[in-house]
């Protein structure tokens, strides 16, 4: 067996392993660019290029792994987001936003959005 049919095999048993254990399924996109200086819900000013992340829900300062098949991140949340839904169900079509560097971290930018793993740290 050749090295990237190794890879591909390990790539493929990381993803069996984490769709098994807690991780919930999320989808993600990023912010950065036009929100970079303003200030986030939680007073801070926002930095695309800081591990962090808005959610709709979860406490401020709570930290997230966010992983995909490409990497695992660890973010903070310190903003609220997103807010996108869907124009006929009117229901949330993302469920996390992440800052910039984080999301580049654990996909391609230029993607927008893409599902990742999450666990709650604390």
């Amino acid at each position: 067996m050749g090295r990237n049919e190794m890879t591909a095999l390990a790539l493929s048993a990381l993803i069996a392993a984490w769709q098994l254990c807690a991780g919930e399924p999320m989808t993600c996109s990023w912010y950065g660019g036009q929100f970079h200086g303003r200030q986030t819900a939680n007073g801070e000013r926002f930095d695309m290029n800081a591990l962090t992340a808005a959610h709709r829900t979860l406490p401020f300062n709570t930290t997230l792994t966010v992983c995909s098949p490409r990497a695992c991140v660890n973010v903070r949340i310190n903003d609220r987001g997103p807010y996108v839904r869907d124009p006929i169900t009117r229901k949330y079509t993302r469920d996390l936003d992440l800052a910039y560097a984080a999301f580049a971290a654990v996909a391609d930018p230029d993607d927008g959005t893409t599902t990742v793993w999450t666990w709650r740290n604390r």
